[in-house]
């Protein structure tokens, strides 16, 4: 693995992956690179519902604007529309890879609802986490990431 990206995730996304619940994560794109390849996480600035506690102690509502982790991207499923509807949204189907069908979801932590609004009825991927590691409690600033 030589190439890295750099991925914008919201706070709350990032507690997911943190804690292991959130195993793939719904992009509208994917990169022009071989899996597997490392993918930094630059934890955004906006509003979390969920609330994070900081190395003081104190409770945090937003993200910190900093890289906060990494993880290897090993394969990325496409997901698109069929004509096949499905029971909880009509017309949405998946390419499940070898996935059970309500797998995505749950790896994914988003309804076919949520899935369906991020990518406005069109063609999108899941890019599957492995290795995920945290930089807690030190994040590193995004301009030391440059040229990566």
């Amino acid at each position: 693995m030589t190439r890295a990206i750099l991925i914008s995730i919201r706070p709350e996304w990032v507690n997911k992956i943190v804690t292991g619940k959130k195993t793939v994560e719904i992009r509208k794109t994917k990169p022009n690179l071989e899996t597997p390849f490392k993918c930094y996480i630059y934890e955004t600035q906006g509003k979390s519902d969920t609330p994070w506690i900081d190395e003081d102690g104190h409770m945090i509502f937003r993200g910190c604007g900093k890289v906060v982790g990494e993880f290897v991207c090993d394969r990325i499923t496409g997901i698109t529309l069929e004509s096949m509807p499905h029971p909880e949204l009509a017309g949405w189907t998946e390419y499940w890879y070898e996935w059970e069908e309500d797998d995505l979801k749950l790896k994914s932590c988003l309804t076919y609802n949520q899935i369906d609004e991020y990518l406005n009825r069109k063609e999108g991927y899941a890019w599957h986490i492995t290795n995920a590691r945290i930089y807690y409690p030190f994040p590193v600033d995004l301009s030391e990431f440059t040229g990566v």
